[in-house]
């Protein structure tokens, strides 16, 4: 899913190397960490909250949540960066059939 929505919304411009799995242990529905090695590559380890995510579109809306964090990175706010890259993806379709 990852790579997928890295290839329609951002143009592959992501981090390739991404590692997604459950975890129970998170404090949200989903967080991403992105790792810098000191080669400059960027791995993002992203996670999903299995007691959270219920439903098929609740965790595509939630990878794509924290995509815009892996596009965004370092900045972690919400504020507006956020909200324009947000409404950029929607703009490209990212969100029909979700919301």
């Amino acid at each position: 899913m990852y790579d997928k929505y890295n290839r329609l919304y951002w143009d592959n411009q992501l981090p390739h190397d991404a590692v997604i799995g459950w975890d129970d242990g998170t404090t949200n529905c989903a967080e991403i960490n992105v790792l810098e090695h000191e080669t400059g590559q960027k791995v993002c380890v992203l996670h999903i909250n299995p007691k959270e995510i219920h439903k098929r579109e609740d965790k595509e809306i939630a990878v794509l949540h924290e995509c815009i964090h892996a596009k965004l990175y370092p900045y972690t706010r919400h504020g507006q960066r956020f909200k324009e890259e947000v409404r950029r993806i929607a703009a490209r379709g990212a969100l029909d059939n979700l919301i």
